[in-house]
Parts: C-alpha cells; structure tokens; sequence
C-alpha cells in the first residue's frame, strides 16, 4: 500500500507550528504592548489633570480628553492585533525549529541516508539548515 504524499499547501496554512513557542512570544509582545500603553494612558491623563487649571474654558479641555479615548481605543486595537501578526512572522521560525526536530529524530532513528532540510523560502534559519546539513553529510560519508 502506497503512502499518500504530504499537502504541502494545507501545512503552509498551519501557522502555530509550535503553539508553546509561538504562544510564549505572542503573550511577550502583547504583555509589553499592554505595559506600553498603559504607561501612555497613565502619562496622558496626569498631563491632562495638570494643565486642566490653567485653562478656564473646559471646551479647550476636550480635544485632549478625546485624544486621550482614541489613543486608549486604538491601543487596545494594538493589543489584540500586533500578537497575532506575531505569530504569522513567528512562523518563519518555528517552521524551520519543526524541520530540524524532525529530521535530526529521523537521523538518530534510521541508518541509512537521511535526505536534506529544504526550507521554504523566505523562512529564518537558512544558515543553521546548512550546517546541519553539512553535520548529516558528514557522518552518513563515515558509515
């Protein structure tokens, strides 16, 4: 009985390779973001409550306040937005990481020849790939 061949398509569709990994790095950037905006919020409304007496008019007041709303509102767009856009970048290195795990557990449980790591192109890594390519060269010309 014949294999079926792999749906290269649908694996490129996979974004969360290694979901702890890109999941770790995910909540980072938006743990960061969140510390960030925060501090913005934080700084905005105490220079708001600073300058509030010397203007008389609160009319002049509100321009500020709605700015201070749109920068909270547009923040939280942030915190939701920049995470997930971080997993698709992350993507360009826990594909590869999935790669050399698999091919590396391939080589230590076969003995004949193991085949090459290909990545696709634009994926990080493209150095590290060749070396170990070179390191599974060198030991399958031993044998």
């Amino acid at each position: 009985m014949q294999t079926p061949a792999p749906n290269y398509k649908a694996m490129r569709r996979t974004f969360l390779i290694n979901k702890k990994l890109q999941g770790k790095y995910a909540l980072m950037i938006g743990g960061v973001l969140a510390f960030v905006l925060a501090l913005m919020e934080a700084h905005a409304f105490l220079v708001i409550r600073m300058i509030q007496p010397e203007f008389g008019d609160p009319v002049l007041l509100e321009p500020l306040k709605s700015l201070q709303l749109w920068m909270l509102a547009s923040g939280l767009i942030f915190i939701i937005v920049i995470p997930i856009l971080s997993i698709f970048i992350s993507h360009k290195i826990a594909g590869p990481l999935f790669r050399f795990e698999k091919t590396l557990r391939e080589a230590l449980q076969s003995k004949g020849p193991v085949p090459p790591i290909h990545l696709r192109r634009g994926d990080e890594l493209q150095s590290l790939a060749d070396l170990i390519n070179q390191l599974l060269d060198r030991f399958q010309n031993k044998k």
